[in-house]
């Protein structure tokens, strides 16, 4: 009784640390509207933090990190699929967006907003590229590498990849709402809940940060291009 309280009590800590993300997020873009603090508290306390301190605790850290860089033929393989993957995101990312564009799309408005937060045409190249590299390898340190990890000792895999997903989508959607409105941001939170489970199942097959950080920043390319081209010209 008591091991399966601790598991308990293990379960609802992994649980706040996924609903932190989006507090996070929170604090930073809507209390704040400032994007550097929020990159401090997303990217540094939340998605580098946590996991490097839960690692070092439990004295695994050399273990973890290693074993997330590890090249093989398989991962070799798994970066296919992730090329592959990222290509058919920018496509869907690429037509969504020209659809939501010739529906009304109001992109002086995203600009608006994006400059309150102090994303401006002055330093968007540098944010582009620290959105696609860093954003997306720190995203999956956090969600597939360590949330995920630690919920499939409590779930089924199908059940560990369904709940990280949701907790990921959840801050993309208070982010969505805000620049798409919420009917928009809707489908687009529900687009990166797909993509979650996507890359969910994929570090599931190939155990390796290549292929979902590949896909991952492929995405996020798209993403600041349409950013650095069409919102932020």
């Amino acid at each position: 009784m008591n091991e399966m309280v601790v598991k308990g009590r293990e379960f609802l800590v992994y649980l706040s640390y996924s609903g932190l993300a989006t507090c996070s997020i929170y604090y930073g873009l809507i209390e704040k509207k400032n994007i550097f603090i929020t990159f401090v508290c997303f990217h540094l306390i939340c998605c580098l933090g946590i996991p490097v301190w839960h690692a070092w605790r439990h004295g695994n850290l050399r273990r973890k990190w290693t074993s997330a860089w590890k090249i093989s033929i398989h991962t070799f393989l798994g970066v296919s699929w992730g090329l592959l993957s990222g290509i058919s995101m920018m496509a869907v990312i690429f037509g969504g967006f020209f659809w939501m564009k010739s529906r009304g799309l109001n992109l002086h408005e995203m600009a608006l907003i994006l400059g309150q937060w102090g994303i401006t045409t002055q330093g968007k190249w540098l944010f582009a590229f620290y959105m696609t590299v860093i954003n997306s390898f720190f995203e999956e340190i956090f969600w597939r590498g360590f949330i995920l990890d630690r919920l499939l000792k409590y779930l089924s895999t199908f059940s560990a990849i369904l709940i990280s997903s949701f907790f990921y989508s959840l801050y993309h959607f208070l982010i969505g709402a805000i620049l798409f409105g919420v009917w928009w941001g809707f489908w687009a939170t529900l687009a990166v809940f797909v993509a979650g489970l996507f890359w969910g199942w994929l570090k599931q097959i190939y155990k390796s940060i290549y292929p979902i950080w590949i896909s991952h920043g492929l995405a996020d390319f798209a993403l600041m291009w349409i950013l650095v081209i069409f919102i932020l010209e």
